[in-house]
């Protein structure tokens, strides 16, 4: 995590996405003798970005504004769909998310939508993000 902030704060990295699978630890070993084959991604759409607030702009003190450009602006700019998403301007898509940067939980199943057997965050203090 410490040589990924280190890109986020220089703008070496302009965004953050996810190889989101909500892939069971029994499809996952179904074929481990070969990892080419082996279903990839991890679940936790749920979790990466209040992951990435908690760590990176509670913690580190990374500008909102560049978590902004990081997961919203640069990915709707990358994927061609700027300035429809990714912007809070007239004409564009309101897809906005309220965040609270003081509350504090702990990561669960319950709140996951996919009822998986592994979730690399459960377990993990999610100091921040949107309520549960």
């Amino acid at each position: 995590m410490s040589r990924l902030g280190r890109h986020l704060f220089t703008g070496e990295i302009t965004t953050i996405g996810s190889d989101h699978c909500c892939y069971d630890l029994e499809q996952k070993h179904s074929r481990r003798e070969d990892v080419r084959a082996m279903p990839n991604g991890l679940p936790g759409v749920e979790t990466r970005l209040p992951m990435i607030f908690s760590e990176y702009v509670v913690g580190q003190g990374l500008p909102v504004t560049r978590f902004v450009e990081l997961t919203a602006a640069n990915p709707a700019r990358a994927n061609g769909i700027f300035p429809r998403k990714g912007t809070l301007l007239p004409g564009a898509d309101a897809d906005i998310a309220i965040w609270d940067a003081t509350a504090q939980w702990t990561v669960t199943s319950a709140d996951c939508t996919w009822p998986l057997t592994t979730r690399p965050t459960k377990g993990s203090p999610r100091p921040a993000g949107p309520p549960p």
